[in-house]
């Protein structure tokens, strides 16, 4: 699973990045030892990839478990690719008619936890 490899590419970046594209709806979870296996690193690399990922809310790890998952970080860059891909303005008018038809506020949003990400409100 190696990355292609230019002159102006950043390894760590790209590592990175190949350890989110790991995380699926079918594996939404995975063990260090997975996670190496998969990228086909050493533990040790594997590790400060993810500790990386996990201190930038990116990652982080079950406490049952062990095993590292998605994070709300993912989350908070969705607002940005949701607008470029025009999102909110192909929501909004549904939005604005589930909020006359129940006279309550409507808003897009993810839930996490005890957070909510607003998408578009």
């Amino acid at each position: 699973m190696s990355a292609v490899r230019t002159p102006t590419t950043v390894q760590s970046l790209a590592r990175g990045l190949r350890v989110l594209r790991l995380f699926t709806r079918e594996c939404p979870a995975l063990t260090l030892g997975d996670c190496a296996a998969l990228l086909e690193l050493s533990p040790p690399t594997t590790y400060r990839l993810l500790n990386t990922l996990e201190a930038e809310r990116f990652l982080e790890r079950d406490p049952a478990t062990g095993a590292y998952r998605l994070a709300l970080g993912v989350l908070e860059l969705l607002p940005a690719l949701l607008d470029g891909l025009g999102v909110p303005r192909l929501a909004q008018p549904v939005i604005d008619r589930l909020a006359e038809e129940t006279g309550e506020s409507a808003n897009l949003a993810a839930l996490e936890g005890g957070r909510v990400l607003y998408l578009v409100s």
